[in-house]
């Protein structure tokens, strides 16, 4: 994933920008499991909005890059496990 930013980029943002204050950071983590199958539709279907961002011939060879790195890393492709994580910043006028 390219299009997020690390934490110390966004903290930098905010202490650069006069009249915003950085309060909170939130960090969340959502356990996740599905199959491969699902996966590979949810990609194609372009379930998430990056999938907008490659070019036909980018997505095909990152989806194939992405089937074979699952066929190697787990043995149940019925139950791929991973874990989301999200950052949740609270920033505030000053």
């Amino acid at each position: 994933e390219k299009r997020l930013h690390p934490p110390e980029r966004i903290e930098k943002a905010v202490a650069g920008t006069t009249g915003l204050v950085l309060e909170e950071m939130r960090y969340f983590s959502y356990p996740r499991q599905s199959s491969l199958e699902r996966l590979c539709d949810q990609a194609q279907s372009k379930h998430y909005s990056t999938f907008q961002l490659y070019s036909p011939k980018d997505f095909l060879t990152a989806l194939q890059q992405f089937k074979e790195h699952l066929q190697q890393e787990f043995a149940a492709l019925t139950a791929v496990q991973w874990t989301d994580w999200n950052i949740l910043y609270v920033i505030k006028k000053d």
